[in-house]
């Protein structure tokens, strides 16, 4: 079993919630608020807690969502968002990111040189939308759109997806397991959030294939 500890408490954009000990803190909302967050940063992220903030791990995680969650259509459980599919939720973000990379927020990792992909229908077609979206707020916000940074963001995006993708297959040999124990740590640290109440409160979360145990850490005072 793996074990990660959680904090409660505020972000740097005073949103309070829980977060991975270890995870850098950064200007962008960071707090938990909701279990599913935990679990993606736990399962979606394929470079460690300490390498989550950059847009070019993020987008690398969004390649884990895919496999994690995406295929399954099984992005969220609440409805919220149903209208729209997989696909154009990840392109979402991906566009979101496009806007952030285009105003110079930069990638923040190598990115790799991979070959053709058996998901490149789909990543092509999250990348299409996102262009399409993006262009779409860069304009409406009376920004220019950097042409150059703008191949260079959606070239990367592809990569990254595809390396997202290959490094959840690698860690997760199952799919579905790999579903299931998401879904297992998102309902966990739900439950976890009932109970969280002041700043600083720490707790610990097991988890494996099968089982995700959790319990406050308390501070002895002798």
């Amino acid at each position: 079993m793996r074990y990660v500890t959680l904090k409660y408490g505020e972000d740097s954009e005073g949103m309070l919630g829980l977060n991975v000990v270890g995870m850098p803190m950064i200007s962008y909302p960071m707090a938990a608020g909701e279990g599913l967050l935990i679990a993606h940063d736990i399962l979606e992220h394929q470079n460690g807690i300490s390498s989550i903030g950059s847009i070019g791990d993020e987008l690398e995680a969004l390649g884990g969502v895919w496999y994690i969650r995406g295929e399954f259509n099984d992005l969220r459980r609440d409805n919220r968002g149903s209208m729209y599919s997989p696909i154009e939720n990840l392109a979402s973000d991906i566009a979101n990111m496009a806007v952030m990379y285009n105003r110079g927020v930069p990638m923040r990792v190598k990115v790799p040189n991979t070959r053709e992909h058996e998901q490149d229908y789909d990543f092509k077609e999250m990348i299409k939308i996102a262009k399409r979206t993006a262009t779409q707020e860069i304009k409406g916000m009376d920004d220019k759109i950097d042409y150059k940074l703008y191949v260079e963001y959606f070239e990367s995006a592809l990569h990254l997806l595809r390396m997202g993708y290959m490094k959840a297959k690698r860690r997760f040999k199952s799919q579905t397991k790999a579903n299931i124990m998401f879904w297992n740590i998102a309902e966990a640290v739900d439950e976890i959030l009932k109970y969280a109440e002041y700043d600083g409160q720490e707790f610990r979360l097991g988890y494996d294939g099968n089982n995700v145990v959790y319990n406050e850490i308390y501070e002895w005072v002798a």
